[in-house]
Formats: C-alpha cells, structure tokens, sequence
C-alpha cells in the first residue's frame, strides 16, 4: 500500500471537504481562516499534543490559545469525532469546525504523526 497516496487522500478528505460541508460554497478556494486553522491543526498533530481517551474520543491539549488566556495555558479538550463536539468556544458559538475537533478527526483517521514520519525517514 502506498502511504504517500494515503497521506495525500487523507488530506484531501480532513481538509478540503469538511470546508465545504461547513462553508459557504463562496468564494471557491480556500480562505486565510482555512490555511490558518490547517497550520494550527498540522502543528497540534505533529507536536502529538493528542491522544485517545475512549472509542471516537480524543484529548486535545491546546499550546496555541489566545494569548489574554496565558494564564490557563495549556487547554485540555475532550473532542468527539463521530458526533462532532468540542467544548471549545469556537465550537460552541458558530458549530464550525475548530482546531481540536480537525485534529482529533486526523488523528482518528491517519494515526499519530510518529508513524507518518517514520515512513517519510526509512523511503529517504
């Protein structure tokens, strides 16, 4: 099986599709909000600030927040994958994908990032 195929589906269908689930279909291409949540869930994932805490679970620990809540840093979320759900305020107040609940849909569907770059050494 070809993991970098893999990757690249995984990618397609964690990313592109839940913005057009969730966002309006204007404009077409994807928006600096995207790039930026994408940046910020790629960074979480990499970092292996998550890990799985039940069956479609997973804890989020958020080293990104809003600087005015610096003195609450680190942010523990408790995300659901199947039904979407995620305590943080983002998600409550607009029902939009936020970073926890796009990392922990990563994590559930691709594994941890140690496995990913594992492959990416051992094919270079």
């Amino acid at each position: 099986m070809n993991r970098r195929i893999d990757r690249l589906g995984g990618i397609i269908l964690n990313e592109f599709f839940p913005f057009y689930q969730y966002w309006s279909y204007f404009p077409k291409q994807s928006t600096s909000e995207v790039a930026a949540i994408n940046a910020a869930v790629h960074l979480l994932w990499e970092e292996g600030n998550i890990s799985s805490c039940g069956p479609d679970k997973y804890q989020v620990i958020d080293t990104q927040a809003e600087p005015s809540q610096s003195l609450l840093l680190p942010r523990v979320y408790i995300v659901d994958v199947i039904i979407p759900q995620c305590p943080c305020m983002l998600f409550q107040h607009t029902g939009k994908l936020c970073i926890h609940l796009v990392t922990a849909r990563m994590e559930h569907f691709n594994g941890p990032c140690v496995a990913w770059t594992e492959i990416e050494s051992a094919n270079q």
